[in-house]
This record gives C-alpha cells, structure tokens and sequence, in this order.
C-alpha cells in the first residue's frame, strides 16, 4: 500500500531558534496544502492515495482536511472515526487543553451532528472511556442510513467499583443528507460479545497494536493507536510479549486462521488459541507475488474473562516448513476422446470455411479449457474489403470486428494448426493435452486488437435498490472474510446471475470463488490489499449508482490472461486461477 508519510525538515539552529509550535504550525500548513492541491484534481477524494494525504493533514491538525474527508466519506466508518478523533479530547476534562484548543475541538465535533443540540449526547459516554482503544463491533449501512456500534477496550486492570455501572459500547445512528454522513442519535448499549467475531476482534488488536509499534495509520485503522493502549488487550496488564514480532515485520502484510471454536461460554475456560502470519515477496522482482512466510507465524491466545476478551499468552510459531507457489504453465487444451476430437474438428472446418469466403452464417464455437468456454460467432459478410463479424465472449461482452484479408489468414492459419496437431494425435492417448502455438497466437492477438473493438450489449431493467443493498451486505462479510453467498443480477451480463461465495480464512487470505458464465470459476487467495481494493473498487460504484442512477463501465482485458493492467487487476492474476 502506498503511503505518504510527512515530510521531516531538519532545521540546524544557529543563530536564531523556531519554537516548536512555530515548527508545528508550518509542518501543519503544509500537509493541509497538499491536501488542497489534490482536492483540485479529486473533489470528492475518491482515490486512496489522495485520501491518505487528506488524512496526513487530519494528523497534523488540519480541521480544514477533516471538513473534507467528512464530506467525501461514502462509507459510514471513516466518518464516524473522524469524529471520534475529535470528540474524545473534546470530552476529556484532564487533557491538557487550553480553553481555545477545546472549543476548537467542540466546534469541530458539532460539525458531525445533525442537530447542535444533540452533539452532548455522548459526552458522559465518552469521557468514562477516554484513554481506551475501540473498534467498530458492527457497522450497518442501508442507503442513507447507517448504524455503528463502537466498542472500547477497558483492561481488568482499571476496574473500580464503578467501573461495572459504566457502558464500554455505544450505539450511534447516522444519515447522509446531502452527500455527508451526519450522527442522529446515540444511546450507550450493553455489549455482547459473539463467540464467532473473537477471530475479527484479535484481528483489530494486531492492526491497532501494529499501528502503534509505527506501522503507518490510515483509515482503514483504528486512529491514534498508542503502546498505553495495549495493555488494556492483555490480561495481565502487560503488553509486549508481541512487540518484537510485529515490530520487525513493519509494512507486511498480514492474514489468520480461522479459531477452533469448542466452547467459550465460561469464564474458566481455557480460550481459543488463534495463529497469524506474514507474507513475504516470492522473489525480488518488482512484480512478484506475495505468499505466506514460514518463518513469520506466531499464536496468541485468547479468554473470556468477566463476559470480555483478553489475550493470555502469546508464542511464536517455530517452523521449517516452507511454503510453495504455484507457477502456472501455458494454456492447454484437453479432449477428453476421438469423440471430442471429431467434434471440435468440424467446428474448425465450418468456421474456416465461412470466414475464408466471410459467408453470413451464425454457430457456436467450444473452446475445450478448463473449464470449457463457448463463443458465439456471428458472421455479417463484407464492408468493402473487410469482413465483418462479431463474437461473443461472455454473456453480453463481445468484440465487433472488421477484418482485412491478411488478418482473417491470421485466424485461419491458427485453425490449420489445431487441425494438424488433432489429425497428428486423433487416435490417443487421452485425455490428449495440446499446448497453443504462443507465435500464432500472439499474431492472431495483434490482428484482433487492430481491427476489433470491444462491445457491451443493452443491459434489462435491474432492481438497484435491492443491488446496492444486497452489495453492501456483501462488502460487510468480505471485510471480514465472513463465509456467505452473495447472488446478484450481474451489471454487464444480461440474464445472467453472478455468485460470489466468501468461504473464510486460509493462511492469512480470504477464500473468494467468483461464478462466472460458461460454468467458469474464478478462485482467489485474496490478500489483504487485494480484498482491500475489492471493496473500495466496489463501493465506488455503489456511490455513483446511488447518485446518479448509473455508472460508466471502463474495461480493458488482456485477451491472454483476461485481466486488466490495474493494481486490482494484477492482484487477481497473482491470486487468482480460473
């Protein structure tokens, strides 16, 4: 992930000294610059890096970049944890504020209400939990209307008598009117914590204990982590144990494995013991793929003590086993038997024939991959000196072609081939495994590029209320790698209706089988900054289909491996197999 990190100007004092506000002050203006300048260029932020760099600004103490992000936010929890950053000082009586800072302060988190009169609602709420870390338990955004359940850290250690009376959740509601997420109301709630969210809760503790070991904060981390913080995690009070795990494997990223889960009902209970790891480069090459390193595994250990988590122990995994990745080889095509073979002859002979004399006709080609694909050809005749034929790929996606001769015999010399190569081998043994020509292949491509371009058919009519629900239900489980199946209209594919099943945890990454047409599936071992990615890529979309009733579709596809050049796109390809 990239970062902007603030730039450090080392001042040598010699005759004249700046004080440290003066430093402050200028390190601030120029942060909040920077913010403008890409705003310029970027109105609503939608891009990660400039949101980052807004968010730099937030750090430094820019209320102007916060003003900005809060309005930008189309996700409910950077809004809600920009305000947080805000009224928890703001509601600290021991912080050492001036009284301008404060009002500041207070002037900033009003801004987050909907009705002034409101924003004390969570004063009381706020000032008992300043100092704890908190984590969003339960985010449920439904159009303009969102609720959060924000959940604080409170350590056996710093109970009093009482400290029980006092509610460590509160409950907000929000809505966006005008584009901006703007709270309604809050009430403190009591929090009940789930037995099957204890894998995501240590999973908050290690992004918010990586964060304050000085892994770099950004929003999609719990803000202003602190080494004070930790303790409260730890059932003894004492944290550390993991410092120097995470501490050394600064910037990597990270994944776990699904618990065990037996029991946790008592408060005796031996808890769950729950293992992470870390991901390394492949190779040193600037494109290589990341996988599970051996050498950076650890386990902690989590109870139920007093209806709260605690971390009990922690041990790194000592092991030699070393992981593999697999290399992909080059496409084949496989027959199965004389049968499949004679079948898929004939179908080369006919579109032979009909292109060579570009003869309108319509037929259906199969591609024996695996799993087999089936194209449409549909043969228009000549525009002049060119042929004109259209095929479909997928669904409603298709390529609208105008061949010249010399292109059309780039097709056809690559038939001949498979011809040669089935006529050589049409008596076994099978299954026959053939291996494409990557010289005829890589020509045919040329051809197609310069005289096919791509195609979308008109899409029917699509309940979008019921899509955009449906996928932010979908992005909720997917931040948590959560099994379950999301089925949808597919936006570009008419008729067709898509599946994507999230099936958990392995080794760090989340398990995704994408269901595709033409009985294809594409399986992911998607890591953190590929899910990432998914989820921002996806509620982009969201944002404009809620505004504007459509989005513009932008695809370019490698028609090799059928992925894009995006860093999403090279993601799947890394962590993707059909």
């Amino acid at each position: 992930m990239n970062r902007f990190p603030v730039l450090l100007v080392f001042v040598v004092l010699t005759c004249f000294s700046a004080t440290p506000n003066v430093a402050a002050g200028q390190e601030q203006k120029a942060a909040e610059n920077t913010c403008k300048k890409v705003l310029r260029a970027d109105k609503w932020l939608e891009k990660a890096g400039n949101r980052t760099i807004c968010y730099q600004a937030v750090l430094e103490g820019s209320s102007y970049a916060r003003k900005m992000l809060h309005r930008s936010s189309f996700l409910v929890e950077p809004a809600l944890r920009l305000y947080l950053d805000v009224a928890i000082p703001a509601a600290t009586p021991d912080l050492e504020l001036t009284t301008s800072e404060r009002k500041r302060l207070q002037r900033q988190q009003t801004r987050f209400w909907r009705q002034a009169k409101n924003a004390d609602l969570d004063l009381l709420f706020l000032e008992d939990n300043a100092g704890l870390p908190y984590r969003f338990s339960k985010v449920t955004q439904k159009g303009k209307m969102a609720e959060v359940i924000v959940h604080f850290q409170r350590g056996l250690n710093t109970d009093t008598e009482s400290a029980p009376q006092a509610s460590t959740a509160g409950r907000y509601v929000l809505s966006r009117p005008n584009r901006t997420w703007l709270i309604d109301d809050f009430e403190p709630v009591r929090m009940e914590l789930e037995i099957t969210q204890i894998a995501l809760w240590l999973g908050d503790y290690v992004n918010y204990a990586r964060s304050a070991y000085g892994n770099d904060i950004d929003l999609g981390f719990i803000a202003l982590a602190n080494e004070a913080g930790l303790s409260h995690f730890w059932l003894t009070g004492e944290s550390g144990q993991d410092a120097d795990f995470l501490r050394r494997n600064q910037g990597k990223g990270w994944g776990g494995e699904p618990p065990l889960i037996t029991s946790l009902g008592a408060d005796s209970d031996s808890g769950v013991s729950i293992n992470i790891g870390f991901l390394k480069k492949e190779s040193d090459a600037p494109d290589a793929s990341s996988i599970d390193d051996p050498l950076e595994r650890a386990q902690y250990q989590v109870v139920k003590r007093d209806g709260r988590w605690f971390i009990a122990s922690f041990k790194e995994i000592d092991t030699t086993q070393s992981g593999s990745g697999e290399v992909a080889g080059d496409e084949q095509w496989v027959f199965e038997n004389s049968a499949s073979v004679a079948k898929f002859l004939l179908q080369s002979q006919l579109l032979s024939k009909n292109l060579k004399a570009c003869k309108p006709s319509e037929f259906a080609f199969s591609i024996p991959t695996i799993p087999p694909q089936k194209v449409q050809f549909t043969v228009q005749g000549y525009v002049g000196a060119l042929c004109r034929f259209k095929v479909m790929i997928i669904g409603a996606i298709g390529l609208l072609c105008r061949m010249s001769a010399e292109a059309v015999e780039a097709q056809l010399a690559m038939e001949r081939y498979w011809a040669e190569q089935l006529q050589a081998h049409r008596d076994g043994p099978f299954p026959l495994r053939l291996t494409v020509d990557k010289k005829l292949a890589d020509k045919l491509g040329k051809a197609m590029a310069k005289s096919c371009e791509m195609t979308v058919d008109e899409q029917p009519p699509v309940d979008m209320e019921k899509y955009i629900n449906d996928t932010f239900a979908y992005l909720e489980n997917l931040k948590t790698c959560t099994p379950s199946t999301y089925s949808y209209p597919h936006p570009i594919i008419p008729g067709f209706t898509g599946k994507n099943v999230v099936k958990g945890y392995e080794g760090g990454n989340c398990l995704i089988d994408i269901y595709m047409p033409n009985n294809m599936i594409m399986q992911c071992k998607a890591s953190s900054r590929h899910v990432e990615l998914m989820r921002n890529q996806t509620a982009l979309m969201l944002k404009e289909l809620r505004e504007t009733g459509g989005y513009k579709i932008s695809i370019e596809i490698d028609l090799g491996s059928g992925f894009s050049s995006s860093e999403l796109g090279n993601l799947m390809n890394e962590e993707c197999k059909w």
